[in-house]
């Protein structure tokens, strides 16, 4: 196993090979070796390249600027195409990452068989998989809906990414992860049933918004309402959208709508970051916490600069 910084300080990771070794080799849904209490964190902005991030440098701080992802201590680039493809998909390249192994461009966790991946340790489980039997402190947080693969395929896996949507979501909030947050509230709630945000679209009949709080769940859809959460509050599943937490249009419409890119409702990624390490930090068997950003994706899918950037 491989030694990561001392709790508090955590790691911001690219690298696959290095993510895929922070967590020891388990036997499916069994802590096998004991935990080193260090912490690791893993920042997904989905859809970008170094060419994103040369425009986000130049935008912000200039062209000899330096953003903050550039006064990281240590970084190093690495080779992101897949088995079958010199580019990537998004999960595609996050069954990459959370298992350690090059998957196909199709993979949701499986391979071009339907069978499970198997990860860089030898096993079957994802590293966030190992983390949660390990019992380290645990968090997905996502600008997207739950069933996002830069988050969801730590995991869920499925044969189809867009045919599966209901089993990936049951996945995800069944996974045994302390703090989940995002959005896709459409499904979590049983087709027609009236939600928060927007109407229910699963079919099975299930409730997991329900299910989630018999499991210990406290459910929160506002910044406000996440902010507010008492210290001891270790369970947290935010739901804070119907679908997305931003509008993934393009500039000119969102002007005309009167709308911003992000809902003002919804934390930013930047404020789930920080809530769910308050939580999940101190743990003493260590932390792992998977952070996505989907707009960097959607928005510049729609040709929306401000959004993208």
């Amino acid at each position: 196993m491989l030694d990561l910084p001392s709790r508090g300080r955590g790691v911001f990771f690219f690298l696959l090979a290095t993510v895929a070794v922070v967590v020891p080799a388990l036997a499916k849904a069994q802590c096998v070796a004991e935990p080193t209490g260090n912490g690791a964190i893993f920042y997904h902005p989905d859809g970008t390249s170094m060419g994103h991030w040369d425009a986000a440098r130049i935008l912000y701080y200039g062209p000899d600027g330096s953003l903050n992802w550039d006064r990281l201590p240590q970084m190093a680039a690495y080779r992101g195409h897949l088995r079958d493809s010199l580019t990537s998909s998004s999960n595609g390249g996050a069954s990459t990452h959370a298992t350690g192994t090059r998957a196909w461009r199709g993979s949701f966790g499986l391979d071009n068989q339907g069978r499970e991946i198997v990860s860089a340790n030898g096993t079957t489980n994802t590293i966030m998989e190992d983390a949660v039997a390990c019992g380290l402190g645990t968090a997905l947080v996502q600008t997207g809906s739950l069933i996002e693969p830069g988050t969801a395929v730590f995991v869920a896996d499925a044969e189809n990414r867009y045919a599966d949507v209901e089993e990936i979501a049951l996945e995800v909030v069944e996974s045994g992860v302390d703090i989940l947050l995002g959005a896709g509230e459409e499904l979590l709630l049983p087709e027609g049933v009236q939600g928060t945000f927007g109407i229910g679209i699963r079919s099975d009949g299930r409730n997991l918004i329900e299910e989630s709080k018999a499991r210990g769940y406290v459910v929160v859809y506002t910044r406000e309402a996440l902010l507010a959460l008492p210290p001891d509050v270790d369970k947290v599943l935010g739901v804070f959208n119907v679908e997305d937490t931003f509008h993934d249009r393009p500039e000119e419409e969102l002007r005309e709508a009167g709308l911003p890119n992000y809902l003002d409702s919804a934390p930013t990624v930047a404020e789930m970051t920080e809530f769910a390490l308050s939580r999940i930090g101190d743990n003493s068997n260590g932390f792992l916490a998977v952070i996505e950003e989907e707009g960097t994706d959607n928005f510049c899918n729609k040709m929306n600069a401000s959004g993208c950037l």
